[in-house]
């Protein structure tokens, strides 16, 4: 009886620890909203998402795991952006210890997102923005005059930045100041007419 009892308490012991070893790890969510004007490119941990503007999307990993990775937008398409990239750095930031953390990602008010109405009866060729300083971006690009407003890009945004829109039929229209409100995600509707 004593030489069962003492291989009944063995086997107990080797089935606790077996069994304590087999915790499961808690897992948490982390949500990133695009709260931007265009769909953002998410690289995180090694693999690639979009997330489309005015979308969000959930990951899921083990609680209190880092991030690491980025996410980047501009205007444009990946193989011919227009404007200049905003990049955002996801590393520092760790997986909650339980729940979910949302990460919006905003412009900031150091940047604004161009649209532009064209009814000026010529196509729209190419925009500077910011002429005449540091920041001066040129884009060569080909907007109808259709009456349909077409996003352009993301611009550094100074209380002096101004726009310039040059079109087919050799002339060209400018707006001294953009007048902008330096808020985050802010935009400047231009309309060429």
């Amino acid at each position: 009886m004593k030489k069962n009892l003492l291989l009944t308490l063995s086997c107990l012991a080797i089935f606790l620890t077996v069994t304590s070893c087999h915790k499961e790890t808690p897992v948490s969510d982390v949500t990133i909203e695009n709260d931007t004007y265009t769909d953002l490119a998410v690289t995180l941990d090694g693999k690639s998402y979009t997330i489309p503007y005015g979308n969000s999307q959930t990951f899921t990993a083990n609680a209190g795991s880092a991030i690491t990775g980025q996410v980047t937008t501009s205007g444009g398409t990946a193989s011919a952006p227009v404007g200049i990239t905003l990049t955002w750095p996801l590393d520092g930031y760790n997986f909650p210890a339980s729940g979910t953390e949302v990460i919006p990602i905003d412009a900031s008010s150091d940047y604004f997102y161009l649209t532009l109405k064209n009814i000026s009866g010529s196509t729209v060729t190419q925009i500077i923005v910011n002429n005449g300083l540091t920041a001066q971006t040129t884009d060569n690009v080909s907007i109808p005059s259709d009456g349909n407003i077409y996003g352009v890009g993301y611009y550094q945004a100074f209380s002096n930045s101004n726009l310039q829109v040059n079109l087919y039929n050799s002339t060209y229209l400018t707006w001294a100041s953009l007048n902008l409100p330096f808020t985050s995600n802010q935009q400047f509707p231009a309309v060429a007419n």
